[in-house]
């Protein structure tokens, strides 16, 4: 807990060097640069009482490959996990409608992404530099999909094969039924 400086529920720094992190209970949100270029990251897990990933979040940790993102957050901000170069893939919940610019911009090793139906807006590159984007696993329909305001230098994402599926048939990325 001492490698933590929360303010006011807000995790304002992460000063450890630990490889596994577990999010304090009292956090609500993640303020802006908390984790910012902490090289030893791999694991991060996210509680249900989180509401925020503030931008800059984690940006630059290199090492990181996975992190939960509970129903509970409802903003991801620009720049969040900028240049998390060992990010495989990434789950977002039903309560983001929003991806901020560049959130996951220079995720190069980020090959699947699973959007709920609630996405309404992609940032400006929030998935450029993404070349191993290979699959996107889309919570709706086609015709829901095409209503999403997709803006510039997103091209790897519009690109990758898109599954789509409804809620209450998806068991897993592996195994679905449309």
């Amino acid at each position: 807990m001492n490698d933590f400086i929360i303010e006011n529920g807000i995790l304002i720094k992460y000063i450890g060097n630990d490889r596994n992190i577990v999010i304090p209970d009292e956090v609500t949100e993640i303020g802006e640069s908390a984790f910012y270029s902490c090289p030893t990251i791999i694991t991060v897990k996210l509680h249900d009482k989180l509401t925020k990933i503030g931008d800059s979040a984690f940006s630059d940790c290199a090492s990181l490959e996975k992190i939960n993102i509970p129903d509970s957050v409802c903003y991801l901000g620009a720049y969040a996990f900028y240049d998390c170069t060992r990010l495989l893939s990434i789950e977002l919940p039903e309560s983001i409608t929003d991806i901020g610019m560049e959130t996951f911009s220079g995720c190069t090793r980020l090959t699947e992404v699973i959007f709920p139906k609630s996405i309404t807006d992609i940032g400006q590159m929030a998935f450029a530099f993404c070349p191993l984007i290979e699959k996107v696993y889309y919570c709706g329909t086609e015709s829901d999909w095409n209503n999403i305001k997709i803006n510039q230098y997103n091209e790897h994402l519009t690109a990758a094969k898109r599954q789509y599926y409804r809620k209450e048939l998806f068991i897993d990325k592996d195994n679905y039924m449309r």
